[in-house]
């Protein structure tokens, strides 16, 4: 009936499964292809110019999703944009959004055992990650907070903290960026 295949829909579909329900894991999470995009584009040093920008925000985005484009993080001589920036834009497309992350742990090149730890934002390595307010402010991106089986994962937090279809837009945007990316 149709009674049946709505609760089937609703039972059965992505968002309703993004999490196992015997120990809360995330089920779907980025793979080899889209973590290494992920790292390359979140590296320190990684600028864009505004057509470079552009161009991979309108890959991650519908046509149907308004965007609006953060301040270039470098003015002079040529406005160019960060890969972390475009982690913000998946995250947040537009001020509209109601979606706010906040995610502050390690990636897998950190190491906490230099000579003179400075704070641990401050990582030469760049190898703390911070996101305040879906705003990606410093480390790069790698298996342990966009890939599976990790519960303080980006995409976890996004789940826990906002819903299921914000946790399935940002799993949706990635891999339509960090495909194109290469």
């Amino acid at each position: 009936t149709e009674e049946a295949r709505a609760e089937a829909l609703c039972l059965m579909g992505v968002h309703a499964n993004l999490v196992t329900p015997r120990n809360g894991e995330m089920v779907i999470a980025a793979t080899q292809d889209f973590i290494t995009g992920a790292y390359l584009m979140s590296k320190q040093g990684m600028f864009f110019p505004r057509d470079g920008f552009t161009r991979l925000v309108a890959y991650m985005s519908d046509a149907a999703e308004p965007i609006e484009l953060p301040p270039p993080a470098i003015l002079k001589p040529v406005e160019l944009w960060t890969g972390k920036q475009l982690f913000t834009c998946m995250l947040r497309p537009s001020r509209a959004s109601a979606v706010f992350a906040n995610l502050e742990t390690k990636n897998k090149s950190y190491n906490p055992l230099r000579q003179k730890p400075e704070p641990e934002a401050m990582c030469p390595a760049d190898g703390w990650v911070v996101f305040q307010n879906s705003e990606h402010l410093c480390g790069s991106l790698d298996k342990s907070q966009i890939g599976g089986g990790n519960k303080a994962s980006l995409l976890s937090v996004l789940l826990r903290e906002n819903s299921e279809i914000a946790a399935a837009q940002a799993m949706e945007r990635l891999p339509r960026g960090t495909s194109r990316f290469f």
